[in-house]
């Protein structure tokens, strides 16, 4: 019994270690490298096929590369005129006023994510 344990645990933490490697510190070539390399050791891939898979898992690594930063970027711009809207109205408004403004906008954006979970349970 211990060692049908300890034989989960390590396959737990192989499992976890392995799903590391596609993190998004890595380059491009290194995803696809990783992903190719997985892919011929499992699959058995002859070498024009490796040649071919690993073409592919590097266009579609650099593609996901350049939405994540998309992403990033559109966030930044978004907070940053968020940041900017708030002043003008922190301007406008009354200190107890921008206070329940913001208590407001904190239970919209609660009520907002219980909108999504609910969505994702259905």
């Amino acid at each position: 019994m211990k060692k049908l344990v300890m034989l989960v645990f390590v396959l737990a933490l192989v499992a976890n270690v392995s799903a590391q490697r596609y993190g998004k510190n890595e380059n491009p070539t290194e995803i696809a490298k990783a992903r190719t390399d997985k892919m011929a050791k499992e699959l058995l891939l002859s070498p024009e096929q490796e040649s071919k898979i690993s073409a592919i898992n590097l266009e579609s690594a650099q593609k996901m590369q350049e939405k994540r930063k998309e992403n990033a970027d559109k966030n930044e711009t978004m907070r940053v005129a968020r940041t900017a809207n708030d002043d003008k109205i922190k301007a406008v408004l009354s200190p107890e006023q921008y206070t329940k403004w913001q208590e407001s906008r904190k239970n919209r954006t609660g009520n907002a994510s219980d909108r999504k979970d609910k969505s994702k349970k259905r």
